[in-house]
C-alpha cells in the first residue's frame, strides 16, 4: 500500500473529491473530476511544466479580488430566459397546431412543418447558455446537459463579440479553436464573471459587451 507522500498531487485531489461526493453535489462534482482528468492527462514530469500550471493560481493569489473556493455558476438575465420561454411557447403552439391539422388532414405538408417546428424549438433552447467557473476552469452548460469543459491553461483568449443586438462570448483555445456562445448575462453577474475570468487568462476583452 503507498504512504501518504507516494501518491501524487492529482491522485490525493481526486480521493478528497470522491470523499465529498454525494447527489446533490454531482454536477460539481463531475466539473472538478474532468477538469483534474484533463490536467493529469496532460501533465509532464518535468519543473518547468509545473511552474507554468501553477502560474494562474499564483496570479489569482496576488490580486486575489474573488477567492474561489467553490464553484460559482453565472446564468442569464431574468428577462433573456423570460423572452426566450416565450418565444418556445409560441413556437411550440403552432408546431401543437399543424399536428392537430396534419392529423384531421393527413396533409403531408402538414406534418413536415410539424417536424421542422419541432426543430427549430429544439436548436433554440441549445442556445440557453450558463456557465461555471472554479480555481480549475470554466464549464459551460445548456438545458440538455451539453457540456464544454476547459482548464485556464487551455485558454489564450477570452473576447465578447457583438453582431448586431447578440453577443457572443468567444473562448480561443491552445491549440487555435475558436468556440462561440451566446452571450446574455446581466451587467452585475457580467462584471463579476468576467473579473474571475482576468484572474486566469492574460488576453481578455469585454469592450463590446
Amino acid at each position: 500500500m503507498k504512504s501518504i507522500e507516494a501518491y501524487t498531487p492529482q491522485e490525493r485531489q481526486a480521493s478528497q473529491l470522491w470523499a465529498h461526493f454525494s447527489r446533490k453535489n454531482q454536477q460539481d462534482f463531475w466539473l472538478h473530476y474532468e477538469l483534474l482528468l484533463q490536467e493529469t492527462q496532460t501533465l509532464k514530469p518535468s519543473i518547468q511544466k509545473k511552474v507554468a500550471i501553477r502560474t494562474p493560481q499564483v496570479v489569482a493569489q496576488q490580486s486575489s479580488p474573488i477567492i474561489l473556493a467553490n464553484t460559482i455558476t453565472f446564468h442569464m438575465a431574468w428577462y433573456s430566459y423570460l423572452g426566450h420561454g416565450l418565444s418556445i411557447l409560441y413556437l411550440l403552439a403552432i408546431a401543437i397546431a399543424s399536428i392537430i391539422i396534419s392529423v384531421g388532414s393527413s396533409s403531408f405538408p402538414f406534418i413536415c412543418i410539424s417536424l421542422a417546428i419541432f426543430g427549430m424549438v429544439f436548436n433554440f433552447s441549445t442556445h440557453f447558455y450558463y456557465f461555471k467557473v472554479n480555481q480549475r476552469g470554466i464549464g459551460v452548460y445548456n438545458p440538455w446537459r451539453q457540456k464544454t469543459a476547459l482548464r485556464w491553461n487551455q485558454l489564450t483568449s477570452v473576447h465578447i463579440h457583438q453582431e448586431r443586438k447578440l453577443k457572443e462570448l468567444v473562448l480561443t483555445t491552445q491549440d487555435g479553436r475558436l468556440l462561440y456562445y451566446d452571450y446574455d448575462l446581466s451587467k452585475k453577474k457580467h462584471k463579476r464573471f468576467f473579473k474571475i475570468i482576468r484572474q486566469f487568462v492574460n488576453d481578455v476583452d469585454d469592450s463590446n459587451y
